[in-house]
């Protein structure tokens, strides 16, 4: 680890910078790396040592009064009440993008979604609008 000290140092140094300059700090991962950029991300979005402003985490301006979406989803159908045929270990994955906006209307939510995965007799969804809130 101390061979890695001035590295992780300088990556600090640079993300301090760009956050102090307004710019966004984008964080991914996939598995234990996504669990990762998950804990950075809440150590920047959340406040646990002072009362300061919380970092935006969307990449879109305030005054847009919107929020950004991005997502992968993966999972299986099984314990179907109305229907076990539709039971199955086949796993069925999307991966898609979508914008809530609060617009002068209301609330707006659009999503696109590309289905990765799917087994046959599966209906497919590749966009989604909602006007209002989900109770």
């Amino acid at each position: 680890m101390a061979a890695l000290e001035a590295d992780i140092v300088s990556a600090g140094e640079v993300c301090a910078d760009a956050l102090l300059h307004g710019y966004r700090i984008y964080l991914c991962g996939n598995g234990g790396s996504a669990a990762d950029a998950q804990h950075i991300a809440a150590e920047l979005i959340g406040r646990f040592v002072s009362d300061r402003r919380s970092l935006p985490p969307n990449p879109l301006p305030d005054k847009w009064n919107a929020n950004s979406i991005v997502f992968l989803n993966a999972g299986n159908v099984w314990g179907v009440d109305y229907d076990s045929s539709k039971d199955s270990d086949k796993i069925r994955s999307s991966a898609g993008l979508g914008l809530d906006w609060i617009s002068p209307l209301g609330p707006l939510s659009f999503v696109f979604a590309q289905t990765l995965s799917s087994a046959d007799g599966d209906l497919e969804e590749s966009f989604s609008f909602q006007i209002g809130s989900s109770f």
